[in-house]
């Protein structure tokens, strides 16, 4: 007898989302894809075909379906994967509150730092109990090439997740597993959120490279960005998100380290790891700073980083100057826009009210 394999709903069809609709795809998992409504004639060429097309480390054509709307998508799913960018998670949520199916699983890909934390809790909020996994990272390296490709450039060999509440991780671990083998289950959501490797790598080497990328130059944005006096900073930075980890008893890999798990690098200066990294070597600078890697990435990156930092008295002097650049560069404010203690709503907890929160919701 075979087995039922799970409804998959993919929200968000960008790099991320078309990467995961082909993967899973290509494994036979049914796949349903939605968008926002504003973007929801970017899906018209997969209603036409019914097909993505995937190149690179994996490669073929993968059947999919294409909701009406996101509320249709996840009713009908047994596992919501979330590929919208990190900072409108909280829009998305107030999208799907009334529609979710309450025994699926909502896995945020990635969380960045504290996803799973303000998701869960305006759908408390809304009088849903209901459990948020937060990847680390995104699974793949990967850019979209047409409205009905993929190329997938590397896939992760691991990926760390994490539930919230954590009394729920076991069980929900046993669902998720047989679908994404690459996922690795961590002991809480700390585990994860401070470990955005993101936030670290793109923020800084957007910013130290503003002037390339504002006069249009075309380079590559790992190749040609992470030189070492720009890793001096990535390394700071990092410096002070393993300090945060100390101060709260969570084991985080450095990123030197996170480079080799994830995609089997050996071992060599941090600069010259991420530039020989195979997985990033054809991956194109942004050609404006209007980008998610300033406009996601420090409000839900570097911004809760700070937060965090600050509940367990670690001082982030290089982590706080990037913000205050990014707010100068961008003339806005993304500690009033970003993810704080208070939409985490952690704002009143102590670091010890905080850990039982975490466990147990």
């Amino acid at each position: 007898m075979s087995v039922q394999k799970p409804v998959i709903a993919i929200i968000g069809a960008g790099n991320g989302g078309m990467a995961f609709a082909s993967y899973l795809g290509l494994k036979g998992f049914p796949v349903i894809l939605s968008e926002f409504e504003e973007f929801d004639e970017n899906l018209d060429p997969i209603r036409e075909t019914g097909v993505i097309e995937a190149t690179g480390v994996l490669s073929g054509t993968s059947r999919v379906k294409v909701a009406g709307s996101i509320a249709e998508a996840v009713a009908k799913a047994s596992i919501v994967m979330v590929t919208v960018p990190a900072h409108i998670h909280g829009r998305l949520t107030d999208v799907i509150k009334d529609s979710i199916n309450r025994e699926s699983i909502i896995v945020l890909n990635p969380g960045r730092t504290g996803g799973a934390l303000e998701v869960y809790a305006r759908l408390k909020e809304a009088g849903i109990e209901q459990p948020v996994v937060e990847a680390q990272t995104l699974l793949f390296a990967c850019r979209k090439k047409s409205a009905t490709s993929v190329m997938i450039a590397g896939i992760k060999n691991s990926v760390d997740i994490a539930v919230m509440p954590g009394n729920l991780r076991d069980k929900i671990y046993e669902h998720l597993h047989p679908v994404i083998p690459q996922f690795r289950l961590v002991e809480d959501i700390r585990s994860t959120s401070l470990a955005n490797i993101g936030a670290i790598f793109h923020t800084s080497m957007t910013l130290l490279n503003a002037s390339r990328i504002d006069n249009g130059m075309e380079f590559l944005f790992y190749k040609d960005s992470a030189t070492p006096h720009v890793v001096n900073i990535i390394k700071s930075i990092d410096q002070e998100r393993l300090a945060i980890g100390t101060k709260a008893s969570v084991q985080l890999n450095p990123v030197g380290q996170w480079l080799r798990e994830s995609y089997g690098l050996p071992e060599a200066p941090l600069s010259e790891m991420i530039r020989s990294n195979p997985a990033y070597q054809n991956i194109a600078a942004p050609t404006t700073l209007n980008v998610r890697y300033l406009h996601e990435e420090v409000p839900t990156g570097l911004v809760p980083l700070e937060e965090i930092g600050r509940m367990y008295q670690v001082g982030t002097p290089t982590i706080t100057s990037l913000i205050n650049l990014a707010n100068t560069l961008m003339e806005t404010d993304y500690r009033y826009t970003g993810r704080t203690a208070k939409t985490m709503k952690i704002n009143d907890m102590s670091s010890m009210a905080f850990q039982d929160y975490i466990q147990n919701g």
